[in-house]
């Protein structure tokens, strides 16, 4: 079931410049898919998924180093360092211990990557490479990823993937809500939206056991459409971050 959500903001500064944007899109309330940010697989390395018809979308070059990573260390330790920075606050760091769950969660999950030509629209937008930019002059990309900006790559497919479906983003932690309030319009819904509380539960708990059946603090985010903005306020990527905490 997709439900669509349409908003209108007006922000206005001491300068008494007035920005408007119109905003519309659609997110899908589905069970049985879902995108992940990479704060979910630092979760999997301590935590068992269970088997289930869950469809996982994930980057297709994530994909592909988490492939490489098992029989190779230097990828499994570039992987190490990439989940770790989206990792959540007082979690442990990565044990080699760990590993053989991660790579057994993995083969359990169904996966769809998502790929560049995943992202094509009907208007030919090409906001892959304004991610890029975006996130070139980020200290991840410099330090840890020089001849391919990992992290951007990661986020535009993420990002546009999630516009262009409909799809949740589910989280783990505020990592990637944090970058993306560096980079663009982003919004906070209110906590307390019935509907989004019982679709989160549902999925986190077809995704996972707890003990005491009570379930840990995962996010939700979208992906929304932006258009006739008098002032560029999004950095000329067109979408607004919207994100909730339920």
């Amino acid at each position: 079931m997709k439900k669509e959500m349409q908003f209108n903001l007006n922000l206005f500064n001491e300068m008494k410049d007035h920005f408007h944007f119109d905003g519309r899109g659609y997110f899908s309330i589905d069970y049985d898919s879902v995108i992940l940010d990479p704060s979910v697989l630092f979760y999997l390395t301590t935590h068992e998924i269970k088997e289930t018809q869950i469809e996982y979308c994930l980057p297709d070059n994530l994909i592909n180093l988490i492939k490489r990573s098992k029989d190779n260390k230097e990828y499994q330790q570039f992987l190490k360092s990439f989940l770790t920075y989206f990792r959540y606050d007082f979690s442990d760091v990565i044990q080699s211990d760990d590993w053989n769950l991660f790579y057994q969660n993995i083969d359990r999950m169904t996966i769809n990557p998502i790929s560049k030509e995943d992202l094509a629209n009907e208007n030919q937008d090409d906001y892959y490479e304004k991610y890029l930019n975006l996130f070139s002059d980020h200290n991840f990309f410099i330090s840890m990823s020089p001849i391919i900006n990992f992290l951007g790559d990661c986020i535009a497919k993420i990002m546009e993937f999630s516009k262009k479906t409909g799809k949740i983003i589910l989280s783990k932690s505020r990592k990637l809500a944090n970058l993306l309030k560096e980079k663009i319009t982003s919004l906070e819904l209110p906590k307390h939206l019935d509907n989004l509380v019982q679709t989160k539960s549902l999925l986190i708990n077809k995704m996972f056991d707890f003990q005491g059946g009570r379930s840990t603090k995962f996010f939700i985010g979208i992906t929304l459409g932006v258009g006739g903005f008098i002032h560029p306020v999004i950095g000329g990527i067109g979408v607004v971050f919207t994100f909730m905490d339920p």
